[in-house]
């Protein structure tokens, strides 16, 4: 929809910018949060938002999902040549926009969204008794990855494509659509970011589109999960999302569907998250460190404090071995292996162990009651500059031990700033 006279653009009343390079838009407003760039390629969505009781100084603004949300207030300096340059691209409703910019009602009007094909289908021959066991690649010659299959397995599967998503994490993706139990669907992806390649497979994703439809997805893929597996529990349908789980055999099927509301824009598609929640002790195991370990000396951590037991995503948390379990009964505890040139952290039954040489330093991060509770957090920077969470503790919890934990370990030990939990 062209712009014409009678669309009057508002003036610029704050020291807010855009500019436009190439196919990014930018914008920036001096010591503010109102700064971003996006990829006007990647624009999935457009809404005017008014809110006039908060109009100054930022207000309306235009809300763009390119895919991360950005939100542009209409009164900087160069809206129009960026409003004008998105409008002629993609055919926004500017009738509807340039009618609810002035309102004296709070507005949120889609003027544009993007139109996805649908990208799944259903099968209806019943044929799924291997969904406990994994998913099918659909290529020439069909390639089933288990669920028990690692990363790095999937990562090195000739069918199987490492990218990077939008926001520059390393993914999976495939070459071909893949089928899991009576659901075939494209768009899929294993994230990569914060796991361990020898780890099994923790995560499928895929965004599920029903053209013009949109929340057909939803219900189509529901129907199809309640086919396979029966009602669930765990669902609800509201004006503002749909919600859908099952558990089968340790592995979670869900879905979900945004509409529109006074927090969330309508999503378009419905998220389809696969999860695998199953055990793998084995990956607890270090026979090498149960043999050889050695603790020279060692303190003993009081209050009530946690170690980090996601070994799923941190390779590094094992089994705390005999030695240590009998020393320190599951107490919080840091000692040191001058034999094996090792530094140790345990509690509960987990362990978490570094060569001398791999920490940099201890960091302690304390976060004051707010909003939230507050709590305390010890983490150790690597030498590749990799922060690992080790404990997390009461606020302060960390603090009486930390003279201690530097003649321990002959590591600095980092104070960063505090700040409220909000």
């Amino acid at each position: 929809m062209k712009i014409n006279l009678k669309h009057i653009f508002p003036e610029v009343t704050c020291e807010g910018s855009i500019s436009i390079d190439g196919n990014k838009i930018k914008y920036k407003l001096p010591n503010s949060f109102y700064n971003g760039e996006l990829d006007i390629e990647n624009l999935q969505y457009a809404y005017l938002i008014v809110k006039p009781e908060s109009q100054a100084p930022h207000s309306p603004v235009l809300a763009l999902s390119a895919p991360y949300l950005y939100r542009i207030p209409v009164n900087f300096k160069g809206f129009k040549e960026a409003y004008e340059l998105l409008s002629a691209r993609y055919d926004f409703d500017n009738d509807a926009f340039f009618r609810h910019l002035k309102s004296n009602e709070k507005i949120r009007k889609q003027i544009w969204r993007r139109v996805h094909e649908t990208n799944f289908t259903i099968i209806h021959d019943n044929n799924f008794s291997d969904i406990d066991k994994g998913f099918t690649i659909l290529s020439p010659e069909k390639d089933f990855i288990q669920w028990d299959d690692t990363y790095a397995k999937v990562a090195n599967n000739s069918n199987a494509i490492l990218v990077q998503s939008e926001d520059k994490q390393p993914q999976i993706k495939f070459k071909f659509p893949v089928q899991v139990g009576n659901i075939i669907i494209n768009d899929v992806s294993l994230n990569l970011n914060k796991v361990s390649m020898n780890t099994p497979i923790i995560h499928l994703y895929a965004p599920a589109y029903y053209k013009h439809e949109r929340d057909k997805s939803y219900f189509q893929l529901k129907e199809a999960l309640t086919t396979m597996f029966g009602p669930s529990q765990y669902f609800y349908e509201r004006s503002d999302q749909n919600y859908f789980r099952k558990d089968n055999m340790g592995i979670e099927f869900s879905l979900s569907y945004t509409y529109d509301s006074n927090d969330f824009f309508e999503t378009g598609y419905t998220s389809f998250n696969i999860k695998n929640a199953r055990e793998y002790p084995q990956l607890l195991l270090d026979p090498q460190y149960e043999q050889h370990g050695v603790i020279d000396d060692y303190i003993i951590l009081t209050g009530d404090m946690s170690i980090n037991s996601q070994y799923r995503t941190n390779e590094r948390i094992k089994n705390s071995i005999t030695k240590v379990k009998k020393l320190f009964n599951k107490k919080p505890a840091v000692w040191i292996d001058h034999l094996n040139n090792k530094i140790g952290f345990t509690a509960q039954q987990f362990s978490m162990i570094f060569g001398k040489d791999e920490i940099k330093n201890i960091t302690i991060q304390n976060l004051l009651p707010a909003k939230g509770p507050g709590g305390s957090y010890l983490r150790v920077l690597l030498a590749n500059n990799n922060e690992l969470e080790i404990f997390n503790g009461d606020v302060r919890a960390f603090n009486p031990f930390i003279e201690q934990l530097k003649t321990l370990t002959a590591k600095e030990i980092v104070m960063k700033p505090e700040y409220p939990d909000e």
